[in-house]
């Protein structure tokens, strides 16, 4: 059964303006996400924040609380058949008779044949698992000068590592556009390595 990807976020933040050209800030976000296997994952964000009007910095880390649940499982079988094909044969000797100058004995062969067939089967059990991943991500942005017929424009560079416990690592680079056009409205685009 395919479930529908969910998630869901409540958290504190705590920003204060430092020294009239800057704020600091603090967060804790409590994250669920249900999977599309119908499991669901909870996990604390905590975050920290310097904000100015040209230069913004952001790094947050993520401490999932479970561990890895089942995500799919099915079984497969093999089925081999041998056969072995074994002979023997039994003599049976009559009784010793003169005829002529000769002594006959009279010998009758027996040969039984023995088929033996062997079915061998093989089940295979595979399970999926998924886990969250604990890990982290930072981004430096600037506002770029000249585009203020636009709104502020501002790009970020940053980098993300995320422990995968079934192989490597997630991490890379990534880059954002983010353009306030007004205080109510702002749009945002993000690329990242993501192997």
């Amino acid at each position: 059964m395919l479930f529908r990807s969910e998630e869901s976020n409540i958290g504190l933040a705590w920003r204060k303006l430092v020294n009239q050209n800057a704020i600091v800030g603090l967060n804790a976000f409590w994250d669920s996400r249900w999977t599309g296997s119908g499991n669901r994952f909870d996990q604390l964000g905590l975050g920290a924040e310097i904000l100015t009007h040209r230069f913004d910095a952001r790094f947050n880390y993520y401490i999932p609380e479970e561990d890895e649940k089942l995500a799919n499982s099915y079984e497969t079988a093999t089925t081999n058949t041998s056969s072995r094909t074994s002979s023997s044969t039994t003599y049976d000797f009559g009784d010793v008779t003169p005829k002529g100058n000769a002594i006959v004995q009279e010998v009758t062969a027996t040969t039984k044949r023995t088929t033996r067939t062997q079915v061998t089967t093989t089940r295979y059990l595979f399970e999926q698992y998924e886990a969250a991943l604990e890990g982290w991500d930072a981004e430096i942005g600037v506002l770029l000068p000249g585009m203020e017929r636009i709104g502020d424009v501002r790009v970020f560079a940053g980098y993300q590592y995320f422990q995968n416990p079934y192989g490597d690592s997630l991490e890379g680079a990534k880059a954002r556009l983010e353009v306030q056009v007004t205080p109510q409205i702002i749009f945002d685009a993000e690329i990242f390595e993501e192997e």
